[in-house]
């Protein structure tokens, strides 16, 4: 049965009929303008959803702090008194575990930079949103808080177990036997410590993917290209595990500085870009690198991800590296990208589809390629049938 939703004049719940299949997540949408709470209330009814609205940051507050058990909170970001920024830092400091997702409905990038380092959010969206994207990133939230408990539960069990060690290093030699296997249960939760955050960090970085692929609408296969590829060279090469791992995470993530360019640059074939809009879009891979540099998993590949426009006779960008200053990573990711980009049509004016794109790169072998490199992709596409060669791609 779907959910009785209340009247969205207060900040109330509703509660919707128990189907026996696990708790369902508790969400509370927060907006200042009626139309859209309506709009939300009408979507959530076809969700298994425990949903609550308040029209105001004060009165979200209001209700978290009636007691009020959420899981996850949804807030528009434009309110007046409190900004969704100011109310989502407000969850954060007093509601730690309640997830924070951000709905705006405007392009303020640094305003929008501020709320993720600030409130910690999860995900944030842009008005209108898409129904499915909106649920996913919500059952997403609550798989993660429901994960963090899972996590918080290891490391408490983990920390007793370290106790108890503690207690057995002091005990006599005749208990040498219990210690040893206490030892070796507290390894256990340690690895299933580490485990749980290795796949939440994963977790992550597909939410991230999902994120850029649905920005890039018709070029969404574009990195998909570039991931099967790149990792079948690397592997050609028999460059080392750790090597293959960050050109992997480098693939998916080459494009993420894309997101700092206006929707209606994004959208656009880069061989129509004017002077100064090629002048902006020369600060993408600077971007992208930017955004993964923080996070220590994710340095290398950032690195890989600044370079990827170099070429071997230092005629690329933004450094200007040639020859073995390239990471052999980024020549790859760089080849693949461009060849995806000829194919399409959309990265050199008159180029188009997969023979032209291939007698582009073997053009500029020597100049913007590595020509072993070049011949390497070469022999590996003549294998390859169209069918492989396009099922990357995006549907027309």
């Amino acid at each position: 049965m779907r959910p009785h939703l209340a009247s969205v004049d207060s900040p109330t719940s509703s509660h919707p009929t128990s189907t026996g299949v696990g708790e369902s997540p508790k969400v509370l949408f927060v907006d200042d303008e009626p139309q859209v709470l309506r709009t939300l209330k009408r979507f959530s009814q076809t969700q298994n959803w425990e949903v609550f609205f308040a029209e105001s940051g004060e009165a979200g507050l209001e209700l978290l702090r009636s007691g009020q058990e959420v899981d996850v909170v949804v807030s528009d970001m434009r309110m007046p008194r409190m900004s969704g920024s100011e109310f989502l830092q407000t969850v954060k400091t007093e509601f730690p575990f309640c997830v924070r997702i951000l709905l705006t409905g405007y392009s303020d990038t640094d305003t929008l930079k501020d709320a993720i380092n600030d409130a910690k959010i999860y995900n944030y969206l842009t008005k209108p949103w898409d129904q499915t994207m909106l649920s996913e990133v919500i059952d997403g939230a609550f798989r993660f808080r429901n994960s963090e408990r899972e996590r918080r539960r290891l490391e408490d069990l983990t920390h007793d177990q370290n106790r108890k060690l503690c207690r057995l290093a002091l005990s006599l030699d005749r208990q040498v036997k219990e210690r040893t296997e206490e030892i070796e249960k507290a390894k256990q939760l340690l690895q299933a410590s580490h485990d749980m955050k290795e796949r939440q960090f994963q977790a992550s970085l597909k939410v991230l993917n999902h994120l850029i692929e649905w920005r890039e609408g018709r070029d969404s296969g574009h990195s998909r290209f570039v991931v099967a590829y790149a990792e079948k060279l690397a592997r050609q090469l028999k460059m080392r595990k750790q090597d293959v791992d960050d050109i992997h995470l480098a693939s998916l993530y080459h494009r993420i500085g894309l997101l700092g360019l206006p929707d209606e640059l994004r959208t656009r074939p880069v061989a129509g870009f004017s002077d100064s809009e090629r002048a902006l879009y020369k600060k993408v891979p600077v971007w992208g690198a930017q955004a993964l540099h923080s996070i220590p998993e994710l340095v290398d590949a950032a690195r890989l991800i600044r370079h990827q426009h170099e070429c071997i006779d230092g005629s690329g960008y933004p450094d200007g590296l040639k020859g073995v200053q390239l990471p052999l990573g980024s020549q790859i990711i760089g080849l693949l990208s461009d060849y995806y980009g000829c194919m399409n049509g959309r990265l050199i004016k008159g180029v188009s589809g997969a023979k032209a794109a291939g007698r582009y790169i073997e053009a500029h072998a020597g100049s913007k390629y590595d020509t072993a490199l070049v011949q390497l992709f070469a022999a590996m596409q003549d294998k390859s049938s169209d069918t492989e060669i396009y099922s990357s791609q995006p549907p027309a």
